[in-house]
């Protein structure tokens, strides 16, 4: 009983991971729709990134925000998702596998933003939504192990 409880409390928690990730990444208000002209695509890593980096000293307070929150926002999008995975899907697979399913869910979420017209094709978003889903299998591991 209390075994089928935590299933439900799982797939709860899954649905809602789901849920939030469409949000973010499909439907949030004030989405920021680039800075890389009307093709809206961006294929040289983090060519805009290293500015802010470098003089983030010197930026305004919301400049500094914007970064955080765009750098932070890409990298912690993707951590739960081999939880979900496996919460979900209920096999267990390779890090080989998981990996190029990262990967193929980062660029898919950066391919319908640019075809839907509701964001950029950004190459430095793909890098750290796969960083972050990489860090999220490693985190998963360790956890499982207990």
């Amino acid at each position: 009983m209390a075994r089928n409880i935590g299933n439900i409390i799982e797939k709860i928690i899954a649905l809602v991971y789901v849920l939030v990730l469409l949000y973010i990444t499909m439907m949030a208000p004030n989405r920021y729709t680039g800075m890389f002209g009307m093709d809206n695509i961006n294929l040289k890593p983090f060519s805009d990134k290293w500015f802010y980096i470098e003089n983030f000293q010197t930026l305004k307070r919301n400049q500094r925000w914007f970064i955080i929150k765009e750098m932070g926002g890409n990298l912690l999008l993707l951590v739960p998702f081999a939880w979900f995975y496996h919460t979900v899907v209920k096999n267990k697979i390779g890090r080989v596998k998981m990996g190029l399913i990262i990967v193929l869910t980062a660029l898919c979420i950066e391919n319908l933003q640019y075809w839907l017209h509701i964001g950029t094709f950004d190459i430095d978003d793909i890098i750290l939504n796969i960083t972050g889903g990489f860090v999220g299998v490693f985190l998963f591991e360790i956890l499982r192990k207990r």
